[in-house]
């Protein structure tokens, strides 16, 4: 935990979260802080003169970037919100059973399979089969806390 004191540049969104990219003062160097984890904000009445802008920075070394998976998933029309909250429409397709796919590529890490699971039965992995594999043995393991 720390305290930091920003000039905010840049919101954005990315991996399902959002970011506020902005000149740090206290380590006095440009830094991307991940909104949810920003606590007891304080908003002041200080302006600040915007220093020229530079793209952020990768936060992540190359040597140990993670592997990126690109995978066609099937949502269910029941969980349509969701689907529209996280994509571009012009990635969903919508199918004449009334389900909709959608192929998207993120890095493959703890975070995209809980990402799948998190829709629970109203969405299907159709590509990648060891991605769909790995799905299904996590809901096999969590089902066993509830056939108890």
């Amino acid at each position: 935990m720390s305290h930091r004191k920003i000039e905010p540049l840049l919101l954005s969104f990315k991996s399902q979260a959002w970011y506020v990219w902005g000149y740090c003062q206290t380590r006095r160097d440009f830094r991307t802080f991940r909104i949810s984890r920003i606590r007891n904000m304080v908003v002041t009445d200080e302006s600040f003169e915007r220093r020229p802008l530079e793209s952020p920075k990768e936060e992540e070394p190359a040597a140990v970037s993670k592997k990126h998976v690109t995978l066609k998933l099937r949502f269910q029309p029941q969980d349509l919100y969701r689907v529209y909250d996280d994509y571009n429409e012009e990635r969903i397709i919508c199918n004449p059973d009334g389900t909709y796919d959608v192929t998207v590529t993120f890095p493959e890490d703890e975070w995209v399979y809980g990402y799948i699971m998190s829709f629970g039965s109203y969405v299907e992995v159709l590509e990648l089969q060891y991605i769909r594999d790995i799905v299904r043995e996590r809901m096999q393991k969590a089902l066993k806390f509830y056939q108890k």
